[in-house]
């Protein structure tokens, strides 16, 4: 066995080892309850079911794939490590973003009106990091999958536990847009209620950074680990090496 499929399998335990914690981020509270007033509620399900329509990172998918190629013909640790520099710099720059956002927005009060634009930077986030490791954003299982994902991201206790066990056997219908538009927009309301006091709302800043922060870690940590797994399956398709 050469060491760069040593390498992979070794980075797929310590992810294994580590995923619990990570996915967890600290945050075993149980969730709390909040009621989706219903203009919300359209407003989500109407922007998740169009998203995949304007929402496009040809620039970062063309990246991915050039990545891909670099691993194919020349495997080493720099084309490796290279998918993970790419998806920490699209972390970063949607931090900055989302910081800046949510205090204009929060120090004049709004809110719960903000909800689909930062679902907007949320979601273009995730497709992002989905496209640099070579996965296909605009199929339909990773449409589902990145909803599901989010949908994780953003629970706490016993819920967020059970949706990321979901995730490693997801299947495409397992869920419904509706259904987990539903259940997204409860869980943005939650978090969004103290950006809608004015003055207060300033904190919204803080707010949106660290949901996006927490939302990125775990879109970042598993598609890793699929892209990672999907590597060790198939290394000598996906690397310069022969059996």
């Amino acid at each position: 066995m050469n060491k760069y499929k040593e390498l992979i399998k070794n980075e797929i335990l310590k992810m294994n080892d580590n995923e619990e914690r990570v996915l967890n981020l600290n945050d075993t509270s149980p969730n709390k309850k909040s009621n989706v007033p219903d203009k919300v509620d359209k407003a989500v399900k109407s922007f998740i079911s169009k998203a995949s329509s304007f929402i496009w990172v040809n620039s970062t998918s063309k990246r991915g794939k050039r990545n891909l190629e670099a691993l194919k013909h020349d495997t080493n640790l720099e084309t490796l490590s290279a998918f993970d520099k790419d998806s920490k710099k699209i972390y970063e720059k949607g931090a900055s973003f989302t910081y800046k956002e949510g205090g204009i927005l929060g120090a004049i009060g709004v809110g719960i009106p903000d909800i689909p634009l930062f679902l907007a930077v949320l979601l273009r986030g995730m497709h992002s990091i989905s496209a640099i490791y070579g996965f296909d954003y605009k199929s339909d299982y990773e449409k589902h999958y990145i909803l599901k994902l989010l949908l994780a991201s953003l629970s706490s206790g016993e819920n967020r536990k059970k949706y990321f066990e979901e995730l490693d056997t997801f299947e495409v219908g397992d869920d419904n847009y509706s259904e987990l538009a539903h259940l997204i927009a409860a869980e943005l309301i939650v978090q969004k209620l103290v950006q809608g006091i004015f003055i207060i709302g300033a904190v919204a800043a803080i707010t949106n950074k660290r949901t996006y922060i927490k939302v990125m870690k775990c879109t970042r940590y598993k598609y890793r680990q699929r892209f990672l797994n999907k590597l060790n399956e198939e290394f000598y398709d996906m690397t310069s090496f022969k059996e």
